[in-house]
């Protein structure tokens, strides 16, 4: 299957054996025809795509997303339960794909942001927990990156694939 896609007038193309999740589709048809409601592209919408942060006690569920300041990056919390950073291929990945019952993302008051099943067990963390936590907040940056900063400070970082 390709799929073509554009960002900033430049085109792209994926190439994949399989089917892309149905989170990044929907975004794909979002960019082109903003018109599209949020209902026909799996509950996306411009308010959703508008962040580029969580705070504390702040979740993302299956199907939403953060998108960068500059607009270049977007980190997805696809429907197969993998929370994934995307400049139109990904560059990061929890490697959560396939857990069973991944439900949400919440940065959590001691600053460690945690990925629990529908039964509230913890399946993936950033492990930044911190007992004289102020501030927390997970950002995606504007180079592609997602980082947890505890009163301004980075605690935590991704890394990217290449």
């Amino acid at each position: 299957m390709i799929v073509e896609s554009g960002w900033n007038g430049q085109v792209e193309s994926w190439m994949t054996t399989g089917i892309l999740p149905s989170s990044v589709m929907a975004l794909d048809r979002w960019l082109r025809d903003p018109a599209v409601s949020s209902a026909s592209t799996g509950g996306l919408s411009p308010q959703t795509m508008s962040r580029n942060f969580l705070s504390m006690n702040e979740e993302l569920h299956k199907g939403d997303l953060l998108m960068s300041n500059n607009g270049e990056h977007k980190a997805i919390f696809q429907d197969d339960g993998n929370f994934v950073v995307y400049t139109w291929r990904p560059v990061w990945a929890s490697n959560t794909c396939g857990v069973r019952g991944a439900q949400r993302l919440i940065m959590q008051t001691d600053c460690n942001l945690v990925m629990y099943t529908q039964e509230s067990k913890p399946v993936w963390a950033t492990n930044t927990d911190r007992n004289d936590a102020k501030v927390c907040r997970l950002t995606l940056t504007n180079d592609g990156f997602l980082q947890v900063e505890n009163d301004g400070a980075v605690v935590w970082k991704s890394t990217k694939s290449n």
